[in-house]
């Protein structure tokens, strides 16, 4: 087997150094039917944990979950995010052609890694399977962690979350714009409630309940940090 894996599917959102530059839509912009998807398919699913991660990771268009699907997949050659099956079944998510050749030439049955070389190539490219350092933000910046997602309603720039939160650093204003990792897209604050009632902001140290707006509210869940 190649010491040097070869990286498929990876993008920002989901948390690694491999894919820090790629968001989900630069990867679904052009989608490709592969002639033989259900046999790439079922090689995704077939390729052996190389990294678990437990919970959640949510489809990038829509508001399916699906469990341990920032988890990491190999066959010993090649590397990708169990999440990638789900994306080329669901949207045709391109795979390369060199991907391909080598899914033909194993015959469509992915090799299975023994638990020491699954260890060595781990640690070969840890550099690469790592969590993406969050960038140093100013003194002032406001850090907001998404505790719960109660509902999201609507559709583009209109779609609007009502979500748990807690203010980890600075104020959360009324009007004020967050955005989410991994999206260029802002969201804005359009309302606030406490216990008591409306608020025009969430302070530091309070939880309550917070309506964002913009079409990146599709990619909240909770363990998110939005930041100012």
């Amino acid at each position: 087997m190649d010491a040097r894996l070869k990286f498929f599917g990876f993008y920002a959102d989901l948390g690694y150094v491999a894919g820090t530059a790629v968001g989900a839509e630069d990867l679904l912009a052009e989608p490709r039917v592969a002639a033989e998807k259900p046999r790439i398919v079922a090689y995704l699913h077939g390729g052996e944990p190389l990294t678990v991660v437990p919970g959640f990771q949510r489809d990038p268009r829509g508001d399916v979950e699906l469990p341990g699907g920032a988890s990491v997949y190999t066959d010993g050659v090649w590397a990708w995010p169990h999440i990638t099956a789900y994306l080329v079944e669901r949207y045709d998510l391109p795979v390369p052609d060199e991907f391909v050749e080598h899914m033909r030439a194993q015959g469509f049955d992915p090799a299975s890694p023994d638990r020491e070389q699954l260890s060595r190539l781990f640690h070969e490219h840890a550099g690469m399977l790592s969590p993406r350092p969050e960038p140093a933000l100013p003194a002032d910046a406001v850090r907001v962690s998404i505790l719960l997602v109660k509902e999201v309603a609507g559709a583009g720039a209109d779609m609007v979350a009502t979500v748990a939160a807690d203010v980890l650093a600075g104020d959360l204003p009324v009007g004020a714009t967050v955005t989410v990792p991994g999206s260029p897209a802002p969201l804005a604050v359009a309302g606030i409630r406490l216990k008591d009632g409306p608020a025009e902001t969430l302070a530091a140290g309070q939880k309550g309940l917070v309506q964002l707006r913009g079409a990146a509210a599709i990619a909240l869940h909770p363990g998110v940090i939005l930041t100012s």
